[in-house]
């Protein structure tokens, strides 16, 4: 896939030269780079105009749609609900002349590759079409964005869920916190009902004492040394996040070394 690297707020920041052809021959998917302002519109017409050209460009575009399945999306865009359980949509689809289960399902995906729906083809997601995707990111803004949220210290414990989507139906909630695993804003701790919030985690370090009276032979000790070109701030904390099912029936010791 194509990649732009843009810049944002160009209007505010002093510009910051790249090593473009650097990053080029590092990533050779990148497409251009533009620094814009959504405020002054500055490179807003150039960044556009180089979407439309890559777009154009992509060599599924001379591919032909069947229209029944652009029936099927202007039937699905006039539903007043934000998601729908795949078995109403599929209920739709004969409306726009689409009969056959597997054709249903192949064109809920391609309208989904599209962004006029979000489907999830995952175990647990999949009972579900959102028709809104403006309410895929409402309710994940539920968990980041809300003030006096219950959430604290990164920690989403199951018993305040209620509270956190409190505006959407309650035989929901457990679709939506599979919702946020998938889209890794949050990852689940067994046996403790809860689930991190790595970008919510506390950046301070918490106190533990290590004991170290223990016998030797119940001590495994591992050593793992990550080289990175560049690293994102919170990419410990998703790492420890993610990998929290393993780590949970152990106590583990961390020690991050900035060797830069």
């Amino acid at each position: 896939s194509s990649v732009f690297v843009i810049g944002i707020f160009f209007d505010l920041v002093s510009r910051i030269d790249l090593c473009q052809d650097d990053l080029k021959r590092r990533y050779p998917q990148i497409t251009g780079f533009f620094n814009v302002s959504t405020h002054t519109h500055d490179n807003i017409r150039e960044l556009i105009e180089a979407i439309i050209k890559t777009t154009l460009a992509l060599p599924y575009m001379d591919e032909q749609i069947p229209k029944v399945w652009l029936t099927f999306e202007k039937l699905i865009s006039e539903c007043k609900e934000d998601i729908l359980k795949y078995d109403q949509v599929a209920d739709i689809a004969p409306n726009a002349g689409i009969i056959d289960p597997g054709e249903i399902l192949q064109s809920v995906q391609f309208l989904s590759d599209l962004g006029s729906l979000q489907y999830f083809s995952s175990e647990h997601l999949k009972n579900y079409v959102v028709i809104n995707p403006q309410w895929v990111i409402n309710v994940m803004a539920c968990i980041v964005s809300i003030k006096d949220s219950p959430v604290k210290n990164g920690r989403l414990y199951h018993s305040d869920i209620d509270v956190i989507w409190k505006n959407y139906d309650t035989h929901l909630h457990p679709w939506i916190l599979k919702l946020t695993e998938a889209f890794d804003l949050t990852f689940p701790v067994p046996d403790q009902n809860m689930n991190l919030v790595p970008c919510l985690l506390p950046e301070e370090e918490p106190e533990y004492t290590w004991n170290n009276d223990v016998n030797e032979t119940e001590i495994r000790e591992m050593k793992i040394t990550y080289t990175f070109n560049y690293l994102p701030g919170m990419s410990y904390r998703f790492y420890i996040s993610s990998r929290s099912s393993s780590f949970a029936q152990f106590k583990i010791r961390l020690k991050i070394l900035d060797e830069s």
